[in-house]
């Protein structure tokens, strides 16, 4: 008896944390075409689109969720399957667990995820998610590492842009 009392308690705590972590409305199945633009490109036409598809759903492991992306090209798929950890929901805040030991930090912010982070010595990606109704846009942006413009003098602080070299955008609907 104690061993189903602990395991529907298990259940429940899951439930819980769940709902305290990514909301409900982003689980489903969210299929659509995305486009790689670069900086001067003026619409989604000038890009040659591919197709993603986006599995979010429950994952046996508490307060984790199903985080896979299959992009297709060219009849090609190419499947990755990652999953989100909740880390701190209060504070909006998740991971990317790709495995291997990499986690990326993401962020909650209203209806969007985002995250940023770099390629030592080559690039820097912020991705950013969000949900509207029935879609997720959802954009990549790509940057080199090395500097653009550095700004800055002994009495103010320094600042460094970067280029942005390219720019996925996909627009997912609910399947």
């Amino acid at each position: 008896m104690k061993k189903i009392h602990l395991t529907l308690g298990l259940l429940i705590f899951g439930e819980l944390a769940n709902a305290q972590g990514l909301p409900k409305a982003w689980q489903g199945i969210w299929r659509g075409d995305c486009h790689n633009l670069r900086p001067g490109s003026n619409t989604d036409d000038e890009a040659r689109p591919f197709q993603m598809e986006l599995q979010i759903g429950p994952h046996s492991t508490p307060n984790t969720l199903t985080w896979t992306m299959i992009y297709t090209e060219n009849g090609t798929k190419q499947r990755r399957p990652y999953l989100l950890k909740t880390i701190d929901a209060a504070k909006g805040r998740f991971a990317v667990d790709e495995g291997q030991g990499t986690l990326l930090d993401t962020f909650l912010v209203g209806n969007v995820l985002m995250s940023h982070f770099e390629f030592p010595g080559s690039t820097q990606l912020t991705t950013r998610d969000e949900l509207i109704g029935d879609t997720i846009v959802s954009d990549i942006y790509s940057y080199a590492t090395r500097d653009l413009r550095k700004m800055g003098s002994a009495s103010n602080p320094s600042i460094t842009t970067h280029q942005l070299t390219s720019l996925q955008r996909c627009r997912l609907n609910r399947n």
